[in-house]
């Protein structure tokens, strides 16, 4: 399969890949997929007075999935939470180039960050 150049700095290079640093309780957290499945995605949020200060994530699966996930890391950094999510899954895969099978991946990640954005909520 070729990859775009867009996934492939991404997935070569993921700048916000990884566990947050201590303390957790200044983060929080959401995952989607099934690691047996092909997809599994930890997606960590760091929220200060209702703004997106950080992010992190861990996944599992291909290039696709992890250049979805370090897209969205790169893109939330400032947004106040209410705007967290602005791009559909459909614009994540156009602006990445990925193909239309790969569409899910994009639906895992945007999953994981909706479930930690419910984890914040819920605090």
């Amino acid at each position: 399969m070729e990859y775009s150049k867009a996934v492939l700095s991404r997935f070569r290079r993921p700048q916000h890949a990884g566990r947050p640093e201590l303390p957790a309780d200044r983060w929080v957290s959401g995952r989607a997929g099934i690691r047996r499945t092909g997809s599994d995605v930890v997606f960590y949020l760091q929220i200060v007075a209702r703004e997106i200060h950080d992010t992190r994530f861990e996944a599992y699966g291909c290039p696709h999935t992890i250049a979805v996930a370090e897209y969205m890391a790169e893109r939330m950094i400032g947004r106040p939470v209410d705007q967290a999510m602005q791009e559909t899954p459909q614009q994540l895969a156009d602006e990445l180039g990925l193909p239309a099978e790969k569409l899910g991946r994009a639906l895992i990640v945007e999953d994981a960050i909706n479930a930690a954005l419910a984890a914040w909520k819920k605090r």
